[in-house]
């Protein structure tokens, strides 16, 4: 780290709005002062930002070029790391042909300012967007694709589409055929148990009438035990009931 300026050296220095501490250049740190004097030539600075929490977050860093006995002065910005994403997700994204990214993901959009991205996923229709002040600002991109309807087989069901498979119920298709499975396995589980459970506390009203208290003791104990395998039943049905519900909510 140089701590006096030599003959023949130039100064840099940076200026921010944001506080910061830690300067790297040309892979050596440096103490933040006024001026930093650096031999002549190119130089890349590295400026931490000061946001160590957020994996968005990004450093500032530019190449500079330090001529003798002249001030470079620098503008310090930090620029953040953008959302993009689409509904459906999955969308390939472009700017001039070069492919960007698959939703979702992370881009320093401030790098396409002004410029237009494409979304582009078989089955939709292209969507175009210029990324604007506002966009930046937001620090995410979210865009809604619609169905492609003139690319679509004319042989497909018009209830199976490529939008179905991924809002409808296909996406939820096995969690529904479960949910729905088990219900009605409970449900048929709680009433063969209460029907069971009904007969035997009839034997053992029948017995009680005969006098025979033996008998009528192991007919309740067996209604109690079948009554607790129908609560369980009813249980279980009312659960899958309400998950099949939950599903086919989500997937409207």
């Amino acid at each position: 780290m140089p701590l006096e300026a030599q003959e023949g050296d130039g100064y840099l220095t940076l200026l921010s709005r944001v506080h910061f501490e830690k300067i790297i250049i040309d892979d050596s740190s440096y103490a933040k002062s006024d001026r930093i004097a650096l031999p002549p030539g190119k130089h890349v600075v590295v400026v931490q930002n000061p946001d160590r929490t957020s994996f968005q977050a990004l450093d500032f860093t530019k190449t500079i070029t330090i001529r003798p006995g002249e001030n470079e002065k620098v503008e310090v910005y930090f620029d953040m790391l953008a959302e993009i994403n689409s509904i459906p997700s999955g969308a390939a994204v472009s700017c001039d042909s070069e492919l960007l990214g698959v939703t979702p993901f992370y881009l320093r959009l401030t790098q396409y300012k002004n410029r237009t991205l494409q979304f582009k996923k078989p089955g939709y229709e292209d969507f175009f967007v210029t990324v604007t002040d506002s966009a930046i600002e937001k620090n995410y991109l979210f865009i809604s694709q619609n169905p492609n309807l003139k690319t679509r087989s004319n042989n497909q069901n018009q209830f199976v589409n490529l939008e179905w498979q991924e809002r409808g119920p296909h996406k939820y298709k096995s969690a529904i055929w479960i949910s729905n499975a088990l219900g009605v396995v409970f449900g048929a589980g709680a009433a063969y148990y209460k029907k069971k459970g009904d007969d035997t506390f009839e034997k053992a009203k029948i017995a009680r009438r005969l006098g025979d208290t033996d008998a009528q003791r192991r007919h309740l104990a067996k209604t109690r035990k079948y009554d607790r395998y129908a609560v369980v039943g009813f249980i279980g049905m009312q659960t899958n009931v309400a998950a099949l519900v939950y599903f086919l909510l989500k997937s409207r």
